[in-house]
């Protein structure tokens, strides 16, 4: 068994894949040649979302969020000239948008089960699909792999994760020439610098995330003779309300966090689908926006920094109450969900189960679908609304909210990482647009982490809101209203280039009208 495990090891580390089905097939790209390590620049960005392009008339679909090619090159150019043609260029995951594909192109999975997306054959026509629709951007990524001593190295999201495998690579390897060997597609999804001291992923397996695949990088499932891409709860919903209502609600997934978006949405349509969705949107919603606020307990303790410790399975026995709690008052959801309607009776249920049920995973082994850091998170959510419904751990504490970013579901995953990568000292990841500037997560050593927001043009609550009010709408009617071309033309990333001693989140602002770009700071009022 030994032997035959090493075999599969091998064999993924020369870019085969190993499917379901417990066939072979490969890739045609040789080892990938890293360059001298001394000195390199590192530049990290994510979730750039390339999709659909332009239809026949040369008008983009409205599900194409990426339509910046030239502040793309811009961009590079400027990293590749600061790193004096020495960098590592990390894309962090959902370099494409798979999730939202053509019409002419459109995946039926399997009717008996929801779980099932794509086959191998139609996520294959997808990416050549997307490698056509943006031929100039795959051209500025391959130009600058192979200026100088400059290497891509690339890793899967959800959006993308279909590039694991042999096939559906195939043709963004070949736009992009990885032949040459100057592209690294790294199969783990786990992307570190040479001294270990910087870990790279994208995001979307940490905690309870509505994305995550229950077997990564594994996502083949087998039916009958066909192969099928697994299908998580994220992906339906997506395609159930995003791809569904782009054409009117035109910025509904350039939120950050991503969730936002469905969630004025529903508030202007009130509550929809099943109940089930509801109760996942409900989880979701509150697990995105936690990362947008630190809490700090203060009071009856040794240590201002500690933070209580709520009783989780009494916490858990809340149900909804424990959802309700933490959301805030005047949430027009929330408003809904304590309803006497049949509709908010049946998503109260939904949510009282997700706090109780366990489910079980591919290796045997129960959890429960909703992580204890998830339940704390709540609580701590609860608290700062004014709500003491978790066991007060210590009388007299105050609470004084933060805007920097809150680690209760990371911390967990950062100790998991740090047990594979002592060396580590900075994590950074992407996926919930949610850009967050370097920060230390209580309890983990030496580690600092970072959001590397995303690679295309995204507004936050606040920026969002002000449109709103300038024009006079209601945030329903600013989907509708609100377009592409009205956000911010900002685009986040990190870098490290020498002299800099530490990587560091900065935004590269430039209109596609414009020559040239700049880089600002990440709070930078041009970007609201």
């Amino acid at each position: 068994m030994k032997k035959i495990s090493f075999l599969l090891l091998c064999l993924l580390l020369m870019g085969g894949y190993v499917s379901s089905a417990g066939g072979f097939s490969f890739t045609s790209t040789p080892a990938f040649m890293a360059a001298s390590a001394p000195d390199r620049a590192l530049v990290i960005i994510s979730d750039l979302h390339l999709g659909a392009g332009k239809n026949s008339g040369q008008s983009w679909y409205t599900t194409e969020d990426f339509r910046w090619p030239k502040a793309l090159k811009a961009f590079l150019d400027e990293m590749s000239r600061r790193g004096n043609d020495r960098v590592d260029l990390i894309i962090a995951g959902d370099l494409l948008d798979m999730w939202q594909p053509p019409e002419n192109i459109r995946c039926k999975g399997d009717s008996s089960d929801p779980n099932l997306g794509c086959t191998v054959e139609e996520m294959t026509a997808i990416a050549s699909w997307i490698v056509k629709a943006h031929k100039e951007e795959f051209e500025h990524l391959r130009l600058f792999s192979q200026k100088g001593e400059n290497r891509l190295h690339i890793l899967p999201g959800n959006h993308d994760a279909a590039l694991l495998i042999a096939p559906v690579w195939e043709p963004v390897g070949k736009a992009l020439k990885a032949e040459k060997g100057r592209v690294n597609f790294v199969v783990t999804g786990v992307w570190r610098s040479v001294d270990y001291g910087i870990v790279v992923e994208h995001g979307h397996q940490i905690g309870n995330d509505a994305n995550r695949y229950k077997r990564w990088p594994d996502i083949v499932r087998v039916d009958g003779n066909k192969e099928y891409i697994e299908r998580s709860w994220g992906e339906q919903f997506i395609q159930q309300v995003f791809t569904q209502h782009e054409y009117d609600n035109q910025i509904i997934d350039n939120f950050s966090p991503e969730s936002l978006g469905a969630w004025y949405w529903k508030d202007k349509r009130g509550l929809w689908g099943t109940a089930a969705d509801m109760a996942k949107l409900v989880a979701f919603n509150l697990s995105q926006t936690s990362f947008s606020q630190k809490v700090q307990f203060l009071g009856d303790k040794k240590s201002p920094e500690e933070k209580p410790k709520w009783n989780i399975p009494e916490a858990r026995k809340l149900g909804h109450g424990l959802f309700v709690a933490a959301m805030p008052q005047d949430d027009a959801g929330r408003a809904r969900l304590l309803e006497e309607t049949e509709e908010a009776k049946e998503v109260r249920q939904e949510l009282d189960r997700l706090a109780l049920d366990t489910e079980k995973l591919p290796d045997g082994t129960v959890e429960m679908k909703l992580p204890d850091e998830n339940v704390q998170m709540l609580c701590d959510q609860a608290a700062t609304r004014g709500n003491s419904v978790c066991d007060r751990p210590h009388l007299g504490y105050a609470i004084e909210k933060l805007l920097v970013p809150k680690e209760r579901v990371l911390v967990s995953h950062l100790i998991k990482r740090q047990g594979e990568f002592p060396k580590m000292h900075y994590f950074v990841y992407g996926h919930t647009h949610d850009l967050a500037i370097r920060w230390k997560p209580e309890g983990i050593s030496y580690v600092q982490a970072m959001n590397s927001g995303a690679f295309y043009r995204v507004i936050g609550e606040n920026g969002f809101l002000s449109r709103v009010r300038q024009k006079g709408i209601s945030p329903g009617q600013g989907l509708e209203k609100i377009s592409l071309d009205e956000l911010p033309p900002c685009y986040t990333f990190v870098k490290k280039i020498p002299p800099e001693k530490e990587p560091q989140v900065f935004r590269w602002v430039m209109k596609e009208s414009d020559a040239n770009g700049q880089i600002v700071n990440p709070e930078d009022a041009i970007c609201e």
